[in-house]
């Protein structure tokens, strides 16, 4: 590597730098929130209440209380979208939330022992956009 590649981040490390922080914020959001539906169903004047609360999912719930301020119902990913034909609106900024799950694959080193690789989930990124953010 020479001087000018430490010196200057890539667009790709700036892009996996961001999306890094991106997952950090979400990630604290979504315990807050979890947080909150726990004491939510403890809570509860009943239990049709509490069953109501606990079964919310967390991006149900960082939909219900971040990104639905305006009340919009459709929410699509930008793909989604330009299926329909339709383009999202120049300068519009996405919902975050956490996407489907996908099973990934890590190698973990045991003291004296083989690679061992393990397998959990990941759950990506997922960028929604509102009925009112498409022309």
């Amino acid at each position: 590597m020479n001087f000018t590649e430490k010196t200057h981040p890539t667009q790709e490390n700036k892009e996996v730098s961001a999306s890094i922080q991106k997952r950090k914020v979400l990630s604290s959001i979504s315990n807050k929130l979890r947080r909150i539906r726990e004491h939510k169903v403890k809570n509860a004047q009943n239990e049709n209440e509490a069953m109501r609360w606990a079964g919310f999912k967390i991006n149900d719930l960082i939909m219900m209380f971040l990104h639905n301020p305006t009340g919009n119902k459709e929410f699509k990913t930008f793909y989604q979208w330009k299926k329909e034909g339709k383009t999202i609106i120049k300068g519009s900024h996405a919902a975050l939330i956490w996407g489907q799950p996908i099973a990934a694959h890590s190698k973990v080193m045991q003291e004296n022992e083989e690679p061992n690789e393990e397998t959990y989930k990941l759950f990506p990124l997922c960028y929604l956009f509102s009925q009112d953010q498409v022309h």
